[in-house]
């Protein structure tokens, strides 16, 4: 979203069955945690 500089208060409906409810969970978690940091790895 930062590299075609979408800003502002935006609401995002992820959905998906089977494998895509996991996409989704994972990628509704990589929203809500802020991005790349969610996909690193915590030491």
């Amino acid at each position: 979203m930062k590299s075609h500089r979408i800003t502002g208060n935006l609401k995002v409906w992820i959905a998906g069955h089977s494998r895509g409810a996991a996409i989704s969970n994972s990628l509704g978690g990589f929203f809500a945690g802020g991005g790349d940091g969610y996909l690193t790895p915590r030491t």
